[in-house]
């Protein structure tokens, strides 16, 4: 199969999962602050907090905001998402409000405008397949209207808008580092923020809420947590690849670019994360994919009324016209950065 995914064990990442090896330092180590330096001056953040996966980094980073303001429960989300963004914030016991997207799969601005009450948290977009949202007009609304703003950037490590990185608008951004995503450490996450507080904040979150680093605090807590942490063995491979985030997004839209010239889609992202189709005969076309050797996925789903695990919610159908017609008709290819020109060649003859 031409995988939707790639991952590379280069010397590097050998050199340094074998010094973990050989220091004995399998749980935390010096890798850990070396990767969150590197993410940290990657993206322009002032802190960088490692975590086991991207879900966690959405856990930990809402996890910090209930910790400073735990007098308000809603958190705007968008409806088109993948469902690990949603349940972070059911998982701190928060209530989602769902907007729709536009036809770009990014929130609806105005709906957001309008979801707001005197109990938002804090509205929590998500930068999806790695094509930036309007992060400059959400940071605009959030700082007019006093709530918190939230990028879950896991499918857009290094992407930006106007020369930003993406993550930095907001009081916290997320990444995962799954295989599929700009840098690979198997599993892994990272949580960034400029703000001190909130900074502190998470890292206590992420280890279950401890009081401090202080030998007398170390089994004290705060407030309840959880275990986030990123191993040392995780880090090692993170501090191993950053280096070739730049490089990644360079030949993923050039990919990009390759299958544009076949479907005139026009697709950009920022920091691709697959390619994206919208068709009516979605699921004939993804089993000719599939029989043609090519891994596909769907696009999502409008999860408040597609998906079975979120009908307690009580949305019904209709509600996100948007959001379902794209989880009706949406799927992706593969775009990543190890395609070889055959390899896309497939692809765009089975578009």
């Amino acid at each position: 199969m031409i995988s939707l995914a790639t991952s590379s064990v280069s010397g590097r990442v050998r050199d340094n999962v074998l010094a973990c090896l050989d220091e004995n330092r399998l749980g935390g180590g010096r890798f850990i602050g070396e990767f969150e330096r590197m993410v940290a001056d990657y993206t322009g953040a002032k802190h960088a907090i490692a975590v086991a996966n991207g879900t966690l980094a959405d856990i930990v980073a809402l996890g910090a905001l209930v910790a400073k303001d735990d007098t308000r429960s809603e958190v705007i989300v968008p409806a088109l998402t993948f469902i690990a963004q949603t349940n972070a914030v059911i998982y701190n016991g928060l209530t989602p409000v769902f907007v729709d997207v536009g036809d770009d799969f990014q929130m609806d601005i105005k709906q957001v405008e309008e979801a707001i009450t005197e109990d938002t948290l804090a509205i929590f977009p998500v930068h999806l397949l790695g094509k930036a949202c309007d992060i400059e007009k959400l940071r605009e609304i959030a700082d007019k209207r006093g709530v918190f703003l939230v990028e879950d950037c896991c499918e857009a490590y290094g992407g930006e808008s106007n020369g930003k990185k993406l993550g930095t608008f907001g009081d916290f951004g997320t990444f995962s580092f799954f295989p599929s995503h700009t840098i690979t450490t198997g599993e892994g996450g990272m949580v960034i923020t400029n703000d001190d507080e909130l900074a502190s904040l998470a890292r206590k979150v992420a280890n279950h809420g401890r009081k401090g680093d202080d030998i007398l605090d170390k089994f004290h807590f705060d407030f309840l947590g959880i275990n986030a942490k990123m191993s040392n063995l995780t880090a090692a491979v993170g501090a191993a690849v950053a280096y070739t985030a730049d490089l990644v997004i360079e030949q993923r839209r050039k990919n990009v670019d390759f299958l544009n010239e076949k479907t005139k889609s026009g697709w950009y992202a920022t920091s691709p994360h697959c390619y994206p189709i919208l068709s009516e005969t979605r699921d004939d076309d993804m089993r000719r994919m599939w029989a043609g050797g090519v891994e596909c996925r769907k696009l999502f789903s409008c999860l408040p009324t597609q998906e079975r695990a979120y009908g307690w919610l009580g949305y019904e159908k209709g509600d996100f016209p948007v959001a379902e017609s794209i989880g009706e008709h949406g799927y992706f290819v593969p775009i990543h950065q190890d395609l070889t020109i055959t390899e896309l060649a497939v692809i765009a003859s089975l578009l």
